[in-house]
């Protein structure tokens, strides 16, 4: 089911653009498969390949959660030591 026309153009200046919706969702996919543990591996690729996916995630953070609140609700549960989200930075 679709919108109307007139009410879809109404509430066009509204909606966030595709590329940030592209975005959010790349950066929820990336939260919900990272390793959040991988600082405790012995295996240096592993702990290289989590060090890389929370650098992505770092940036993409900055661009659609600049509180946090997404990530700490994928760490929350996690292992105390979990990456910590950057709060507060100039993006």
């Amino acid at each position: 089911m679709s919108l109307h026309p007139a009410m879809a153009a109404a509430l066009a200046p509204f909606a966030p653009p595709a590329s940030f919706c592209h975005k959010l969702a790349a950066y929820h996919d990336l939260l919900s498969t990272m390793d959040w543990q991988y600082q405790f591996s012995d295996d240096h690729a592993k702990f290289k390949r989590g060090e890389q996916a929370v650098a992505r995630a770092h940036l993409l953070q900055a661009e659609v959660d600049p509180t946090g609140e997404i990530w700490l609700s994928y760490s929350g549960s996690r292992m105390h030591g979990a990456p910590a989200p950057v709060v507060g930075s100039a993006a």
